[in-house]
């Protein structure tokens, strides 16, 4: 049976670092929606560009992270 090699400190640091900032960027991409939908409010072209070409990013890479990051030091139970 292999045996699995201890994750060094400053990396599980590093990891653990970053989930609270790639949570925020994963409710910003959801959540961020609410103001196109405001009653009255104009049309605004680049700020719908920016929204549509940038919210699934910001989904999906917190979302790849949790599961590298699992792979990599196996938060167990969080």
């Amino acid at each position: 049976m292999e045996e699995i090699s201890e994750v060094p400190a400053h990396r599980q640091l590093l990891i653990w670092l970053l989930v609270p900032l790639l949570a925020v960027m994963m409710n910003s991409s959801i959540l961020g929606a609410w103001i196109f939908y405001i009653p009255g409010r104009d049309y605004r072209l680049w700020e719908n560009v920016l929204y549509a070409s940038l919210h699934r990013i910001g989904w999906a890479v917190p979302v790849a992270f949790v599961i590298v990051a699992d792979a990599y030091i196996a938060f167990g139970k969080v």
